[in-house]
């Protein structure tokens, strides 16, 4: 358990005050795939480009692919791509 990330599970049961349903679930699936797809393109985390979870229910409510609204961000905001590392040769 990574004790740096926020547990959202926890935290949004608390916000709702209620049983987590399969909406909420595939809310959180599709939320963590845009933080990983967000680090692994741009090296940013979703707390640094400033979401919310109101803003991310909107795009995920409108079935928005995650690396679709991970690549539209990144257009939106001109973000480098993070750089890939060059494979080693002759080893």
């Amino acid at each position: 358990m990574d004790l740096h990330r926020p547990n959202y599970r926890a935290i949004l049961l608390g916000v709702w005050g209620r049983t987590m349903t399969a909406a909420d679930n595939a809310y959180l699936a599709w939320r963590e795939t845009v933080a990983s797809r967000l680090y692994e393109l741009y090296c940013v985390t979703i707390e640094d480009v400033g979401f919310d979870d109101p803003s991310l229910i909107r795009h995920w409510e409108a079935d928005e692919i995650p690396s679709d609204f991970v690549e539209w961000f990144g257009n939106k905001y001109d973000l480098d791509k993070r750089p890939r590392p060059t494979p080693a040769v002759g080893r």
